[in-house]
């Protein structure tokens, strides 16, 4: 820590969720002069990039928040968790705005920031570390892993959304690199999101070839009004020979199922 402060020179463990995004803004730290080492740190993963963390503890931690805020909360409080990294200061970059507050309530002894002023803040950091962290406190909380990660898609997959709401893609938050979200054709993963059993028994015939097939659903704790539920929408997939093997909850309103072929005895 010392000698950030009588150099200038800081260093710097980034923790983001892209390669690409992670490793730009890392090359421009370095530019400033700081020493930085870049980690994409996926969900449900961490626990050996926490023990180096607490056994060689850096100058400063910038978490991204622009992406996965959800993941960026979890990790500064398992940082703040641990003896060895407990008095690390730690940096909480880009977010939603309106979702900032309530992330301060709970993290309160950290620096908040923008990227474009992520020089400045990384500097106020390390001139002042906690000095009686907050780490009781916190909810250490396993980050749940990714929608895109629930729903099987892989780097360098398309992805077909049928009727998809608009929070879909707020609840998707990103992709894995390559991959994009499509409205028409043919893809190699089908999503549709249905709300009648008379909607989906329309369709279920023509969608039986687009395997895999995911069919989405209002939750029953939803607003949305709805006559399906698991048992119907295996009944009806049945007709067209197609048989579930996963289940996942897309957000608060949608539940989804996936559909292969049945295979013949």
């Amino acid at each position: 820590m010392e000698r950030a402060k009588v150099t200038g020179m800081a260093r710097v463990r980034l923790i983001g969720w892209s390669a690409k995004g992670a490793e730009e803004r890392a090359e421009a730290l370095r530019k400033a002069g700081h020493e930085v080492n870049a980690r994409v740190c996926a969900s449900g993963q961490g626990t050996r990039e926490l023990r180096e963390l607490s056994e060689s503890p850096p100058d400063v931690v910038i978490i991204d928040l622009d992406r996965l805020p959800s993941h960026g909360r979890a990790w500064a409080a398992a940082i703040r968790s641990r003896k060895g990294s407990r008095e690390v200061p730690i940096v909480l970059a880009g977010g939603d705005p309106q979702k900032l507050p309530a992330i301060r309530q709970q993290l309160p002894d950290m620096v908040f920031t923008e990227w474009r002023a992520i020089g400045k803040a990384l500097t106020h950091a390390v001139a002042h570390p906690p000095r009686k962290p907050v780490a009781g406190k916190l909810s250490i909380a396993r980050p749940e892993a990714p929608l895109y990660k629930k729903l099987n898609i892989r780097a360098g997959m398309s992805v077909l959304a049928i009727d998809p709401p608009r929070e879909f893609y707020r609840a998707l938050e990103l992709l894995p690199e390559d991959s994009q979200i499509v409205e028409e054709g043919r893809a190699d993963i089908t999503i549709r999101f249905v709300r009648t059993c008379d909607e989906l028994m329309a369709d279920i015939r023509r969608l039986a070839g687009w395997t895999p097939l995911w069919i989405a659903w209002p939750k029953q704790t939803s607003r949305l009004q709805s006559d399906l539920n698991p048992a119907t929408i295996r009944e009806i997939a049945l007709t067209a020979g197609l048989i579930d093997y996963k289940i996942c909850a897309i957000d608060t309103t949608w539940s989804a199922m996936v559909f292969g072929r049945r295979r013949k005895q």
